[in-house]
């Protein structure tokens, strides 16, 4: 992630920073990709690690304590501020973090 804008790295901390508080894991995807980069974990410098590979990236989060699936959100890199989440499911699990992020 260290080679995207400051303002997109930003971005990103906070929200992967609040997926975990709120109880996620993240996994990520490059691209299109089905098959994960990274399986999940709540480990926030694997997943900066991951996040900026390539020209857009998916993480999908999963709740920490069941595992199951609560949804997707796909960044583009390289959007001028504010417009790094290009596309999310509409959950309610990931429209609250999107709510929360972006009233930060």
């Amino acid at each position: 992630m260290q080679h995207l804008k400051e303002t997109e790295q930003a971005e990103i901390r906070r929200l992967v920073t609040e997926a975990i508080k709120l109880g996620h894991m993240v996994e990520v995807a490059y691209d299109d990709d089905t098959e994960p980069a990274m399986p999940a974990t709540d480990d926030a410098d694997l997943i900066y690690d991951e996040i900026g590979a390539t020209e857009s990236t998916t993480l999908r989060l999963y709740d920490r304590s069941s595992t199951s699936y609560r949804g997707w959100i796909y960044l583009v890199h390289g959007n001028g501020r504010g417009e790094t989440v290009a596309d999310y499911s509409c959950t309610p699990h990931v429209e609250a973090l999107i709510d929360l992020t972006e009233a930060v």
